[in-house]
């Protein structure tokens, strides 16, 4: 989120650390999760919880839904960022 990427910027400048540090809240998320996240926050706030449309599985299947998380421990011990925003905040801040 921009005030986390705010906070690291801020804490960055103030030193001579050069890197490159990965800045995300450090968790990997499905379509499907952020879906439900969205529809269960609309539903808190404005009272209409949106229908999810589940689609067939595509081709790829399971594979489609593996990520990988980017590991904070550089920003964090350079630093002392720890992103504070997760991604049901940023859900929450946008609707």
């Amino acid at each position: 989120h921009l005030d986390d990427l705010a906070e690291f910027y801020t804490r960055a400048v103030e030193t001579d650390v050069c890197g490159i540090f990965h800045l995300g809240f450090g968790k990997t998320h499905s379509v499907r999760e952020i879906a439900e996240i969205t529809s269960a926050v609309a539903e808190e706030k404005l009272g209409k919880k949106p229908e999810i449309e589940y689609l067939p599985e595509r081709a790829l299947g399971k594979r489609a839904m593996m990520g990988f998380t980017w590991d904070m421990q550089a920003a964090n011990e350079a630093f002392g960022y720890t992103p504070r925003i997760d991604i049901r905040r940023v859900i929450e801040r946008s609707i």
